[in-house]
């Protein structure tokens, strides 16, 4: 099912949220969800942050490809994890959606909830930029998940990933995803894509989305 053929089904029904989802709410509606459909959905402990916090994912059943999707790879990106946290209702709710992705899909709303935590004070409207400034958090690069993978390069030997990066290459060589989506957003400045191919069919609709939904 192609996104152009998918896209208003979906996105009609995205809630209108008001404030970013603090990470112990995020944990809750994953329990929740869990609870709702246990035939379906499954709560899979992946390990613990660096100041004790557990990391799960919410395991969806039933295709035959597996994809993984984490949010707040860095914690002053929320975004991701709103629609983290509406895929799975959306996933599990709506058959016709998710039999018709042919996924088993493993979604982390938060892999940092550590450095989100921190971030927490900005999270609830009015937004503005002063408190955001005032409550920002970002960590130095040697602290941030996705650049801690061990690395051997030539002379270059990096061997101390963090624990949230051993939760991800756990999950990563137990279940083989063909698909990985790393959710970023940017703070001011509009729209931007990675793709690690080129897939042309696809542009329009990521154009079309943008113009619409005035992002």
């Amino acid at each position: 099912m192609l996104l152009c053929e998918i896209d208003e089904r979906v996105l009609s029904g995205v809630p209108n949220y008001t404030a970013f989802l603090t990470v112990d709410e995020l944990n809750r509606r994953s329990e929740d969800l869990a609870s709702r459909y246990p035939r379906l959905v499954e709560l899979v402990p992946l390990g613990r942050s660096r100041s004790g916090d557990p990391i799960h994912a919410l395991k969806i059943k039933g295709g035959r490809d597996v994809a993984l999707l984490f949010g707040c790879p860095h914690p002053n990106e929320p975004i991701g994890s709103l629609m983290l946290d509406y895929l799975a209702e959306r996933l599990v709710t709506n058959d016709e959606f998710r039999m018709g992705l042919d996924y088993t899909w493993l979604i982390i709303k938060c892999i940092d909830p550590d450095g989100t935590r921190l971030n927490e004070g900005w999270f609830e409207s009015p937004f503005h930029l002063e408190t955001y400034v005032r409550n920002f958090y970002r960590p130095p690069g040697f602290q941030q998940v996705e650049w801690t993978f061990p690395v051997h390069y030539k002379r270059l030997r990096f061997d101390s990933p963090l624990p949230e990066t051993q939760c991800l290459m756990r999950i990563i060589e137990q279940e083989k995803p063909r698909f990985l989506y790393s959710l970023h957003n940017t703070s001011f400045g509009g729209v931007y894509w990675y793709v690690t191919g080129d897939i042309p069919e696809l542009y329009p609709s990521f154009y079309s989305l943008a113009r619409r939904y005035r992002l």
